[in-house]
């Protein structure tokens, strides 16, 4: 949930600037399109759950399902469940949520005052998102807030600029619990309360916020995070220790075998990928070790795309090793070889991208291969009349994505050979993103002559 809502977010930096309108009718989701149906409506129902609670949520969604059964629904059917079940109006829920845009961010301020023998705390929030485009300057939210290991408490926001006011005083804060709520939340706290929430806050969506903190002083956090790593019980939070020790640069004369020997291979995969931007007399060995030997397809995967972005000696050996002989889920150890392979931009590699752009492999779940080996022959012969005819046939590829990759290669690279099939597909293809490729190639052909 914590990634997923970063995901949109990330994806959408500006929601005020999206040029969205209101429809009159007022019970049309705004901003559910394009695939924002999945993040933001995932988002958008744990928000929900925060609001009303676990229990009465589950309920609601029995509730739904139960009184709908067999039929066709809208977002009303839900509300009118969700209101009867909590006995609550919720129309300002989903007008402010479903049928608006966007998302508040939080910035986040707090003082200790009083007596020593009696202190309190104030918790200042603001919300400086702009309005726009169905996203509101001041949203209505419930914001769960943990300060030190056993304090709780729920901020219900609904100002601009909101204080309230907390018993005691506290080491550290977190807005949110685990990964549900739907906000960019900006906490300012000291060094030491992010250090004292990395080491002692329960929830690992909390330590991964203090993680992202601490490396605004990234030599410090280097050393930190070093010597944490090993009692660090979460996967995700190691992970991120990992890419911030070595994306920060420092730390690096710190030995790597904890976490190339780290007992989940995504500790390993991040740092094959991340040592792919140090440098080669202090990575290469440890990434050949890692590509030949990991019991991970994924990490042999990283660590052979960050071989060929090294320069490695012996990356083109490994790579064509590893294409030749290992057999991976999803093919994603001969797609990473791929990958090293162009960023090696060796010209040997051109005929093994040939071979492997081929539909008929043993493993049906190929096409990261695939992709790969056109992408990585389009990188290192554009203009080939060999790379344009070994382009051509994958218009009529059995697989839409394919199809669609190839016309997108036509379009980009001039192969107007290729205008005949890509009108045919651009009128008849039976997936609609691959006749929308197929239409925007044929518009970049037209705009080249």
């Amino acid at each position: 949930r914590w990634n997923q809502n970063r995901g949109y977010m990330s994806g959408t930096p500006n929601p005020a600037g999206l040029g969205l309108t209101k429809n009159p009718r007022g019970d049309i989701p705004l901003e559910l399109f394009g695939g924002k149906e999945y993040a933001r409506g995932a988002a958008i129902l744990h928000q929900l759950r925060i609001e009303l609670g676990d229990d009465v949520f589950q309920k609601g969604i029995q509730r739904y399902v139960k009184d709908n059964e067999d039929r066709a629904v809208t977002t009303e059917d839900l509300r009118q469940a969700m209101e009867r079940e909590s006995g609550t109006d919720l129309k300002w829920f989903f007008d402010q949520w479903v049928y608006g845009a966007g998302y508040p961010v939080l910035n986040v301020n707090y003082t200790v005052s009083g007596p020593a023998s009696s202190p309190s705390t104030v918790v200042s929030i603001e919300q400086t998102q702009p309005a726009g485009s169905g996203q509101s300057d001041v949203f209505r939210i419930s914001a769960p807030i943990r300060f030190g290991v056993d304090g709780v408490d729920r901020l219900d926001i609904r100002r601009r600029t909101q204080s309230f006011t907390l018993a005691g005083a506290i080491s550290w804060i977190r807005v949110g619990n685990g990964g549900g709520l739907f906000a960019k939340v900006r906490i300012n706290q000291p060094f030491e309360s992010w250090r004292a929430a990395l080491l002692t806050d329960p929830d690992p969506t909390g330590r991964l916020e203090a993680v992202e903190a601490l490396l605004e002083r990234p030599a410090e956090a280097a050393h930190l995070f070093w010597a944490r790593f090993p009692e660090e019980k979460r996967a995700e939070v190691r992970v991120a220790m990992v890419r911030g020790i070595w994306g920060a640069a420092a730390g690096r004369e710190r030995p790597i075998e904890r976490a190339s020997s780290d007992p989940d291979p995504r500790v390993r995969e991040a740092l094959a990928d991340v040592l792919g931007g140090t440098d080669r007399a202090f990575a290469a060995k440890a990434l050949t070790t890692l590509a030949t030997s990991d019991a991970s397809p994924y990490v042999r995967a990283a660590a052979a795309r960050s071989l060929g972005r090294l320069h490695a000696d012996d990356a083109f050996d490994v790579c064509v090793k590893l294409l030749a002989e290992v057999d991976s889920h999803r093919e994603i150890v001969r797609a990473g070889a791929l990958e090293g392979l162009k960023a090696l931009a060796d010209p040997r590699a051109i005929p093994l991208a040939k071979k492997h752009l081929s539909y008929d492999w043993a493993r049906g779940d190929h096409h990261n291969m695939r992709h790969a080996a056109l992408d990585l022959l389009l990188a290192l012969a554009p203009d080939d009349p060999d790379t344009h005819a070994a382009v051509l046939p994958l218009l009529d590829d059995v697989y839409h994505r394919m199809r669609s990759w190839a016309a997108e290669a036509c379009g980009a690279f001039g192969i107007r050979a290729a205008e005949p099939r890509l009108r045919a597909m651009a009128e008849r293809d039976p997936d609609g993103g691959t006749k929308g490729a197929a239409k925007a190639a044929l518009e970049r052909l037209a705009s080249k002559k």
